[in-house]
């Protein structure tokens, strides 16, 4: 990445992508890690109209989809009750295309902060339901606020309160340390 790309935190495309392969081969050394099986369908344009990364089986050959995103900034965040994920609903707000909150089908959200080396797993359908009540019913900006990106725009959700609620309301929410386990 040039300088003043590094210094304004603009990434190219190409840019974007490689700082998200990161994040998939964090996923992938964990899934192996945990003995899983998966099948890598990044490229494939089938799976990437749905915006999954993965097909993950179970010892009893129960299969889930994941997406993997990476976040670089959050980890910046030094106070945990100002992090949030950031679910993009807008990828270019110049042309007002969809980001992955509007077409992705996975089961399962991998969210990785880059910086602090936490993997997120979040069951994407009660994330989006999240995100749904607490942005939309309820109006609740504590727990989801609506942020601008750099060139997109999305949903900022505060990860203390939503793995709270999560917990509290017998959710999928787990946290994983990879400086731990691989």
């Amino acid at each position: 990445m040039g300088k003043d790309n590094m210094e304004t935190n603009k990434r190219t495309w190409e840019e974007s992508l490689k700082v998200g392969e990161i994040a998939e081969d964090v996923f992938a050394e964990y899934m192996t890690y945990l003995g899983k099986d998966i099948v890598d369908v990044r490229y494939d344009k089938a799976w990437q109209a749905k915006d999954i990364d993965y097909l993950v089986y179970d010892d009893d050959k129960d299969m889930y989809t994941v997406e993997v995103k990476n976040d670089c900034l959050i980890g910046k965040m030094w106070v945990s009750r100002l992090r949030r994920f950031f679910i993009e609903d807008i990828q270019n707000v110049r042309i007002n295309s969809d980001g992955f909150y509007r077409y992705c089908e996975c089961d399962v959200l991998a969210y990785y902060d880059q910086l602090k080396e936490l993997m997120y797993f979040i069951d994407w359908n009660e994330l989006k339901e999240y995100i749904n009540y607490f942005y939309y019913e309820s109006v609740d900006k504590d727990k989801v606020e609506y942020v601008s990106g750099n060139n997109s725009a999305g949903f900022g959700v505060y990860i203390d309160k939503c793995e709270q609620w999560f917990i509290d309301n017998d959710k999928y929410f787990k946290v994983v340390d990879m400086k731990e386990v691989i």
